[in-house]
């Protein structure tokens, strides 16, 4: 039968009968000269990874099959190792996984890691990417316990590859050897930059910034007499490839231009909270190792994306990058009345906040002008500059057409609900957003109005019928006054 010829078949590949194999030939199953390619570790290989995908084995032909992908991992040319990690995919997808020691699944792991940098779309690039894949999830589905003794820098090929595999890391590094103390872990840097589009997580970006600055603390005076600034926006191997220096503390590096670009807000709260040497070493870091490389991507992508199609025809916006001085200019003008706003930003940014100004102003007064500054930094330190810039813009147009800025946070729309003062004062009639009114309760120990210094009691609104009252229920809890604190 069929399943028969098969068994026979992977038990004489297996165990190298060339007799059996020249049977198989003669039954005309198969051609002399497509067998004789089937022949030597590398033709086993070769005819497992053919044979074994969705056929049920026995346990003899599990472990010859098992032992046939554990020989091969040995194997040096590109072509017979391809070979051999397309066998060790077969082998982890089929019955025989089960019979796959530990040891020799980390084993082709490893190999996959460090042979998918060959020519993207070749064999062997295709070969070691199902190898990782296979890899990875027949480890995760053991969850053993065991460490695999792979250092997370062998990882980042995966992060090179495409996205799917890249998402595989995150499985990876909970089994591999590099996650040990969460304060000196590089796997820890690879997950939270992989992690970079899934999602805020604060306590895991915090967690990098650490492991960071503990990975790079005794390598620092090194890496400041040698930058390591080249290729840096790269793949993370061919970065580790271009600089001869400790390769964790390169993987540090990487991941940290990586965060401070996508993640500068985070940045700055770390930096702040961090312990002041800690923080002055992260500067550091970014001034005499990188090179001032955060700043300077993040101003190309400013000048890259540019400020898109929100415009407004009663007024206009005009945004110059200037990339050497560190500035990035918006001139806004609307009924005759010009005002220009500079942002500048620090050598150590993200560590350190950007800086506003306001330049030259025709038809605003120097009050308005300097609190329009205060907002305009305040959005400069929660978003990146293109996002800050446009919602500034959008509190300038609401304030031409009359609407009152709330007087706590200085801002028409809110900064994070983009809602309108709607909580007015029945004393002094200002409105305000409702959460900036609680924090002002919170900080202050009162319940008072911000501007009059009066009991604060908000007017009320009119009253409406109860089919327009309804919606209202579901809306945010922002629509609503913000209760005393407590005595």
């Amino acid at each position: 039968s069929d399943s028969v010829f098969r068994e026979i078949a992977v038990d004489a590949l297996c165990a190298g009968d060339s007799t059996h194999v020249r049977a198989l030939a003669a039954t005309g199953t198969a051609s002399e000269r497509a067998l004789a390619s089937l022949t030597g570790e590398a033709g086993s290989c070769r005819f497992v990874a053919q044979t074994l995908e969705g056929y049920s084995l026995t346990d003899a032909t599990c472990r010859r099959a098992a032992d046939v992908m554990a020989r091969g991992l040995a194997l040096r040319s590109d072509a017979e190792r391809a070979a051999a990690l397309a066998c060790a995919a077969t082998v982890l997808q089929s019955d025989a996984a089960r019979v796959v020691p530990f040891e020799v699944v980390s084993t082709a792991l490893q190999k996959a890691c460090a042979f998918i940098q060959k020519e993207e779309g070749s064999p062997a690039y295709v070969a070691s990417l199902h190898c990782a894949e296979a890899c990875i999830a027949e480890l995760h589905r053991r969850n053993e316990g065991k460490k695999i003794e792979l250092d997370a820098a062998a990882l980042t090929p995966l992060l090179d590859a495409n996205p799917r595999l890249a998402a595989c890391v995150a499985d990876a590094l909970g089994i591999c050897g590099a996650c040990g103390s969460p304060t000196t872990d590089q796997g820890l840097l690879l997950r939270a930059v992989v992690d970079l589009d899934v999602g805020e997580d604060d306590p895991l970006i915090a967690r990098a910034f650490d492991a960071c600055m503990e990975i790079v603390s005794a390598s620092l005076p090194a890496l400041k007499r040698r930058p390591v600034d080249k290729c840096i926006d790269g793949p993370c191997s061919a970065y580790l490839k271009k600089h001869n220096a400790e390769p964790a503390a390169l993987l540090a590096c990487w991941a940290l231009h990586r965060l401070c670009v996508s993640r500068a807000a985070e940045a700055r709260r770390w930096g702040a909270s961090a312990r002041p040497r800690d923080a002055e070493r992260a500067r550091s870091l970014v001034v005499d190792v990188l090179k001032e490389t955060p700043v300077a991507k993040a101003l190309q992508i400013v000048a890259r994306e540019g400020f898109g199609d929100e415009s407004n025809p009663d007024s206009t916006l005009k945004v110059k990058v200037a990339s050497r001085a560190r500035t990035v200019t918006a001139q806004y003008e609307r009924d005759e009345c010009l005002i220009e706003m500079v942002l500048s930003y620090d050598p150590a940014f993200p560590f350190r906040s950007v800086s506003v100004s306001f330049g030259l102003h025709q038809g605003i007064d120097e009050k308005k002008a300097r609190r329009w500054a205060l907002r305009l930094r305040a959005a400069a330190e929660t978003s990146t500059a293109k996002r800050a810039v446009l919602d500034w813009r959008k509190d300038v147009d609401l304030e031409f057409d009359g609407v009152e800025p709330c007087p706590v946070c200085y801002g028409v729309l809110h900064p994070k609900s983009k809602k309108l003062p709607h909580l007015e004062c029945a004393t002094c009639h200002n409105k305000f957003h409702a959460s900036c009114l609680a924090e002002w309760f919170q900080k202050s120990h009162k319940h008072t109005c911000v501007v009059c210094q009066t009991e604060f009691v908000a007017v009320k609104a009119p009253r409406r019928s109860s089919e327009s009252r309804r919606p209202a229920l579901s809306e945010s809890d922002d629509d609503a006054p913000p209760a005393p604190p407590p005595s």
